[in-house]
Parts: structure tokens; C-alpha cells; sequence
């Protein structure tokens, strides 16, 4: 049974919800509202609802609170949020809180209607799985591989449960004295889909080649999954264990997976050696620092920990200011190579916090985000989402690649904006070259300047703000004024000569114009010399 509850302290809003969606038809069982987070919380405690659609901003108690509190309920609570502002900060929480999706009010239906059903869909999913895992769990309870996997997370923990560890060792008639040496190496895997079938497959193929590698080489390891992408192993021995053997097994290991798994692609770390159970945590943390050289060093395939501490990349100013004066002067290729030398600089600091690195590039990103706004072009729909983006980057060369790709884009509309005043420029060229023609339409403007008469219309108007005849008339009567100027030329022919065959059509349109017929203009005009 899915239950849901709906929080927002606009009734309208609220109501229109529980009343306008299919419930049953979207496989949800029981809908419930509440006017505010405190209330939302109140019901939550008895009703424990699956789904909460929740407005950020309420009084005594807001969405993101509310949605915290929730978690700690039931951590596997499906969050939508609503709102109706663009906060940064909000949408940060949305992402830790790992919500369904961030819906803009004022809502549109299908929107919204998605959102279910992707709640729904992964309920369902994590239901099938939580029956497919009980099933497993029920039927190798007591099976050596479910043992060996618990036994090698366990050791991966700084606080040990020594009884069940010991327990576990028992079962597996695996003893390790205070003397054994382990080195632990962990396996990290980025599919190329989102398949779960070949997920399944990479997984069961990677066990599979550990088993026979560590055979070949005469090994001994516990083997564990700790998730979908990550396998671990930790290596035993009573007495050390050669880096010739671990180098090895490592080799073999990623020209295997390399060769065998195309579906996904295999980074491996290695920790130093440590002494007893006890320790294997410290070879297994040593392992997942390790790890983070491959954000670094795209051509690594497989890597192992170095004791010693690097200095963290610290941002010099100097880049930062030479990015902003390459925006500012419209140099591309500088601007990039700025980019480019700050990726260089950060690469030889591979131990730098990877989200501090990807806070300097979010940086660089807001500062091409504010160029865009003075110069009034837009980079991108979703600019609230630029840090949910850059934080599901793999890789600095990902990070650097999407900055540029951004850099490119804001040229690229720079110059679009460009080629949009050259286009209007010649518009109002053509129109002051032929304005004395009375036959002058927009036909003809549109063909001489290769656009249909709709766009033509469209895009002049968006530019400048007036229509093609608004500016064909000013133009015409602007000619007018100068030439009433000169008592000698009669009305008549400066109708013709402005583009009108007809002098009383023209004196209409004079008037209506600057609120003068011709002749009160021109009297008006000799009584100021």
C-alpha cells in the first residue's frame, strides 16, 4: 500500500492536487493534506506516508525542514518539493535530500503527474528488490559467498564488532591471528548504461575474473560488494605480502576487466600493507583516497596509496581576474586558456578535496553567468542546477569540458546577438534607401533581406520594439520635416517625395504624426527662425 501526503499552505493548491490527480490509477492507495510543515508532521507520525509533495516556503515550519525530519522518521520517504522561487540554497538541500524533483510553481499538470509516477516507479522497483534481496537472504542465510561479503564489509569498519567478526570467521573456519597482514584493493566500476541487466553482468563477470586472477596468482582474499559500483578485496597472508605479487594481481586484474567487461569501465586502488584484523580498515581508507587520483588522471587504470601529503591546489587570484578580463574584452580562446591552465595547475594537487575543486569551477561558472547577464544573453534554462551538474562530474577533465562548453556557448550567443543587430541595421538601411517609393512593402524588405514577411515582422519588432510600418512611417516623416523646411517646395511634391502619391493620405498621417497638418508645421517651424 503507497501512501501520500501533500503539504502546502496555499488551500488552492493543495486541494487542486488531492483532487485533480488519478490516485488509484497512479497506484497510490491513500492521499492525505496537511496546511503546514508541523501538521505534515503530526499526520506523518500515524499515517507514515511513502510520497510527500511539499512547498518549500510555509509559515512555522518550511518543506526543507519538514523533509529533514521526515528522513529521520523514514529515511526512505520519496520527497517532491514545489516552489515558487529560484533559491540556490533550497535547491542544494533538494539534491542532499536526494528529492524526486524541484516542481516550479505555478504548477503544470504533466510536471507534476511525472514526478508521481517516478516515485511510484521507484517504490514499486526498491519493493521488488527488497523482495528479491529477502528471498536471496532467506535461501543463503547461512551460504559461505553471503558470510565471505559480510565478513569483508565488516573488516572495512574502524569500529569493529568484534564477536561478529569472530563469529562470521568461525562459519568460514577462517582464522586470523594477530600476526596476519592484509592489503585491501578496491574496484570501482562507471557503466555506460543504466541497464540493470548489464550491471548484473558486469558484476557477476568481475567476481568471477577476481577469482580466477587471485587462483592464478596463488592468493588468498575475502571478496565483498559494498554497492552496484564498488568491489573490494582484501588480501591475506601470514607473512608479507610482496608489492610484486599485489602489482600483479592489480595488472592482471584491469587488462582483464578491460578485455572482458565492455559495459563498464574498471578504476583499482590499493592500500599499503597493515598487520592484524583489526587494522584492515586503514588499508581499506587508504584505498578510497587512492581512488580519487582517477578524478584526477584520466589515463590511470589502476593506482596505489603513497604516504606523504601534497599540498591542497589553492585558487591564485590572478587566474581569476585574467578570466574576467578575457569575458570582458571578448576573447574566447583566452578565456579558455585560462581554463585550461587552471585545470593543468590543479591536476599536479591530486590529494585536493574533490568538491573543493569543483567549488572553483562553480566559481568560474558564476562568473561567466554574471557576463551573461550584462551582456543579456542566456547560457542555459536550468542555471539554478549548474552545481547538481557539476556535482555529478566525474572527472576534472569532465569539469574543465563543461566549462568550456559553457565559454563556447556564451560566445556563440554573443555572436548571435551580433549577427541580430547587423540584420536590423540593414533593414533600416534598405527602408531609408527606398523610403521615397510609394510601392515600397514589406514583401520587398523581406526579400532583399532573405526573410519571409512573417519573420521579417517577428524579429524586427523583438529588436527594436516598433513594427516595420511604425519605422517605415518615421522615416518617412522625419524626410517630411526637413524638407517643409524650404517655404520653395510645395506639399504636394514632398508627399511624393516621402512615398505618398496621395497628398491628403499624407497630410492625415503627417498630422497624426506630430499633431500638425504640413502647413501648420511649416508655419510653426518659420515662426522659430
Amino acid at each position: 500500500m503507497i501512501k501520500l501526503l501533500v503539504v502546502d499552505d496555499e488551500p488552492y493548491t493543495k486541494e487542486g492536487i488531492l483532487e485533480d490527480y488519478p490516485w488509484k490509477a497512479l497506484g497510490i492507495d491513500e492521499v492525505k493534506g496537511a496546511d503546514d510543515g508541523i501538521e505534515a508532521l503530526e499526520i506523518s507520525s500515524t499515517f507514515n506516508p511513502d510520497i510527500i509533495i511539499t512547498d518549500v516556503r510555509m509559515p512555522r515550519m518550511d518543506g526543507i525542514t519538514l523533509a529533514y525530519k521526515l528522513r529521520e522518521l523514514n529515511p526512505k520517504c520519496r520527497i517532491i518539493f514545489l516552489s515558487g522561487y529560484s533559491d540556490k540554497e533550497y535547491l542544494k538541500s533538494a539534491i542532499y535530500l536526494n528529492a524526486i524533483s524541484y516542481v516550479e510553481k505555478p504548477i503544470v499538470y504533466d510536471e507534476l503527474l511525472s514526478s508521481i509516477k517516478k516515485a511510484v516507479s521507484q517504490i514499486k522497483e526498491e519493493e521488488e528488490r527488497n523482495r528479491y534481496s529477502n528471498s536471496i537472504k532467506n535461501k543463503y542465510e547461512n551460504s559461505i559467498p553471503i558470510i565471505k561479503n559480510e565478513l569483508a564489509l565488516q573488516l572495512t569498519r574502524p569500529n569493529l564488532n568484534i564477536e561478529a567478526v569472530k563469529k562470521n570467521m568461525d562459519i568460514l573456519q577462517m582464522y586470523f591471528s594477530d600476526e596476519t597482514h592484509f592489503i585491501t584493493v578496491l574496484i570501482e566500476f562507471t557503466y555506460r548504461s543504466d541497464n540493470h541487466l548489464d550491471q548484473s553482468f558486469v558484476h557477476a563477470s568481475a567476481i568471477n575474473i577476481i577469482n580466477n586472477i587471485l587462483q592464478s596468482n596463488n592468493a588468498q582474499a575475502i571478496i565483498g560488494t559494498k554497492d552496484s559500483g564498488h568491489i573490494l578485496f582484501h588480501l591475506y597472508s601470514n607473512g608479507e605480502i610482496p608489492y610484486s605479487k599485489l602489482h600483479s594481481i592489480v595488472k592482471s586484474l584491469s587488462e582483464h576487466f578491460e578485455a572482458n567487461i565492455p559495459n563498464a569501465r574498471a578504476s583499482i586502488s590499493a592500500g599499503l600493507p597493515v598487520i592484524g584484523f583489526k587494522n584492515v580498515f586503514k588499508s581499506y581508507n587508504m584505498s578510497v583516497l587512492a581512488l580519487q587520483k582517477f578524478f584526477f588522471h584520466d589515463e590511470l587504470k589502476y593506482t596505489f596509496y603513497t604516504e606523504g601529503k601534497k599540498p591542497e591546489y589553492s585558487l591564485d587570484e590572478e587566474l581569476v581576474d585574467r578570466f574576467q578580463q578575457h569575458l570582458a574584452h571578448r576573447d574566447r580562446d583566452g578565456a579558455i586558456d585560462t581554463i585550461k591552465q587552471l585545470t593543468a595547475e590543479i591536476r599536479q594537487h591530486d590529494q585536493t578535496l574533490i568538491n573543493n575543486v569543483k567549488n572553483i569551477y562553480h566559481r568560474f561558472l558564476v562568473i561567466l553567468e554574471t557576463f551573461s547577464l550584462k551582456e543579456q544573453v542566456s547560457l542555459d534554462k536550468n542555471q539554478d542546477f549548474y552545481w547538481y551538474m557539476i556535482s555529478n562530474i566525474k572527472t576534472l577533465t569532465g569539469l574543465e569540458s563543461f566549462l568550456i562548453d559553457k565559454i563556447n556557448l556564451y560566445f556563440h550567443r554573443i555572436a548571435e546577438q551580433m549577427q541580430s543587430h547587423d540584420a536590423v541595421a540593414k533593414i533600416k538601411n534598405y527602408i531609408r534607401l527606398n523610403y521615397a517609393n510609394p510601392r515600397l512593402s514589406l514583401a520587398q524588405i523581406s526579400e532583399a533581406n532573405f526573410m519571409s514577411v512573417g519573420y521579417l515582422c517577428a524579429f524586427f519588432k523583438e529588436k527594436t520594439g516598433k513594427t516595420v510600418n511604425r519605422y517605415i512611417t518615421e522615416v518617412r516623416m522625419e524626410k517630411a520635416k526637413e524638407l517643409l523646411m524650404d517655404p520653395g517646395v510645395k506639399i504636394d511634391s514632398i508627399a511624393k517625395s516621402v512615398g505618398y502619391s496621395d497628398g491628403n493620405y499624407f497630410a492625415k498621417i503627417f498630422k497624426k504624426y506630430t499633431g500638425y497638418n504640413p502647413s501648420e508645421y511649416r508655419e510653426k517651424v518659420r515662426m522659430k527662425l
